[in-house]
C-alpha cells in the first residue's frame, strides 16, 4: 500500500515517539534536520537498536522499493494499492485484492478503523514497560513464585494492561503548512517517478490540498 510520502514520514515519526525507543526528538522538523548527523552516527538515542529506523526520508523512496518487487516477482505478481483509493472506497479495494489473490471476492468482512494516532500519557512509564530494570525482574521472581512460563504470561498480561492505560487516542496535530510544502517540493521528483512506474498520476501528493 502506497501513500503520500510526507504523510507517511510524519506518521512514522509519531509512531516511533509512541514506541518510546528509537526516536527521542519530539519535533518532527528537528528530527528531519538531525537526519544528516544521524547518518554519520551522531545524535542516536541510547536505546535505538537500529539507527536506520531514524532515516525518515529513506522509508519513502517508494519507487526503488516497488521496482525491486517488480524485478523479483514480475509486475503481474505485485498488487500495488494506493491509500487514497483505499480510503475512498475500502470495500472496492478489498474486493480487488481478493480477486488478485484468487480468493472469492464475495467474502464479506467488517472494516474497523485500526492504528489511529496514539500518544502516551507518561513517557517514563512507557520506557519502564519497554525496558524494565533488571532488579524489578529479579524482585518479580521472589514475589511471584510461579514457573517461569506462567510468570512470564502473567507479567506480560499486566504489562499490556498498563500499556493500554498509558495510551490515549487523539487526532494527530496538523503538520506545519510551510514544512509540508517544503517536503512536497523535495519529494515531487520521487512522486513523479512513482507515477511513471505505476502508470498512475499521483502528482496531487506534491500539491496543497
Amino acid at each position: 500500500m502506497l501513500r503520500d510520502p510526507v504523510t507517511v514520514m510524519y506518521a512514522y515519526h509519531s509512531q516511533h515517539l509512541f514506541n518510546g525507543s528509537n526516536e527521542d526528538i519530539q519535533d518532527f522538523k528537528l528530527a528531519l534536520e538531525a537526519e544528516a548527523d544521524r547518518k554519520m552516527g551522531k545524535n542516536i538515542p541510547k536505546k535505538c537498536d537500529k539507527p536506520k529506523k531514524l532515516f525518515d526520508r529513506e522509508i519513502v523512496k517508494f519507487t526503488e522499493q516497488v521496482e525491486r518487487y517488480f524485478n523479483t516477482f514480475g509486475r503481474e505478481q505485485v498488487h500495488a494499492i494506493i491509500f487514497d483509493d483505499f480510503v475512498q472506497d475500502t470495500a472496492k479495494v478489498y474486493r480487488e485484492t481478493l480477486q488478485f489473490l484468487g480468493v472469492d471476492p464475495r467474502f464479506e468482512t467488517y472494516f474497523d478503523k485500526k492504528n489511529s494516532h496514539k500518544k502516551v500519557r507518561s513517557r517514563t512509564l512507557q520506557s519502564l514497560l519497554k525496558y524494565p530494570p533488571a532488579k524489578v525482574l529479579e524482585i518479580g521472581k521472589v514475589f511471584v513464585p510461579l514457573p517461569p512460563s506462567m510468570r512470564k504470561t502473567l507479567l506480560e498480561g499486566v504489562k499490556q494492561k498498563l500499556k493500554r492505560l498509558n495510551t490515549k487516542h487523539v487526532p494527530r496535530p496538523p503538520l506545519d503548512p510551510e514544512l509540508r510544502r517544503s517536503l512536497q517540493k523535495e519529494f515531487a521528483p520521487e512522486v513523479e517517478r512513482l507515477s511513471n512506474l505505476l502508470g498512475r498520476d499521483l502528482t496531487h501528493w506534491s500539491r496543497d490540498l
